[in-house]
């Protein structure tokens, strides 16, 4: 096993299995992309190259990455990491299309070229939207990953566990954790098990919930 860098899921799990995909779901302002950005570090942190493909801005990004004490910027630099975002008209550019073949094979030549330890998807959603109930570019994206033998951590805005969304089924069945993020009123996030393989000796998803409150209030 390996740190995720995110304090309630390491607890939990007691960290990622190396080359394993894992999704983290949640609304907008849940904590998504805080999470992403803690995995990415824990990979800085731990000499790995990191690929993050990601729908926030440049200076969202970096403002974000300072916030949390991120040296993004340095680790560009030093290519260390690889930031790609989705172009302004991409949901415009894939309608027309039809299909996100052509996005998924950019990927996969960034992958292959820097070999990332860690991928970072945030979020998927936009490479499933060509307006077809087709699960083929989950599918191809999963491909992408398990050829990558990188571990990787998507992030999604549905509710996997209430909502049955057939374009996504390939990713959660992939998927070795699926984890549900929320945020009350009072600002606290909260960490909820969807599906765990790989579950280590004595653990208990009843229990999950309330640890994963406990240590991101802290």
């Amino acid at each position: 096993m390996i740190r995720s860098g995110i304090v309630p899921i390491d607890e939990l799990c007691e960290g990622f299995r190396p080359g394993s995909t894992y999704v983290v779901t949640g609304g907008a302002g849940a904590g998504k992309t805080t999470y992403a950005l803690q995995f990415l570090d824990q990979g800085l942190r731990s000499g790995e190259r990191v690929v993050m493909l990601t729908h926030v801005s440049r200076d969202d990004l970096f403002g974000h990455a300072e916030q949390l004490g991120i040296a993004l910027r340095r680790a560009l630099r030093e290519e260390r990491a690889l930031i790609v975002r989705y172009r302004s008209d991409f949901a415009l550019r894939l309608s027309r299309a039809g299909t996100a073949a052509r996005a998924l094979d950019e990927l996969r030549r960034i992958v292959n070229e820097h070999r990332p330890k860690r991928i970072i998807v945030d979020t998927f959603a936009p490479l499933l939207d060509d307006g077809s109930s087709s699960a083929i570019a989950a599918t191809t994206l999963v491909e992408v990953l398990v050829r990558s033998e990188a571990t990787a951590l998507l992030t999604h805005s549905d509710d996997l566990a209430m909502r049955y969304d057939r374009r996504v089924e390939p990713l959660v069945q992939a998927a070795s954790g699926v984890f549900s993020l929320t945020r009350d009123n009072a600002g606290m996030r909260w960490v909820e098990v969807v599906s765990l393989r790989h579950q280590r000796p004595g653990y208990n998803s009843v229990g999950a919930r309330q640890l994963a409150e406990s240590m991101e209030a802290h």
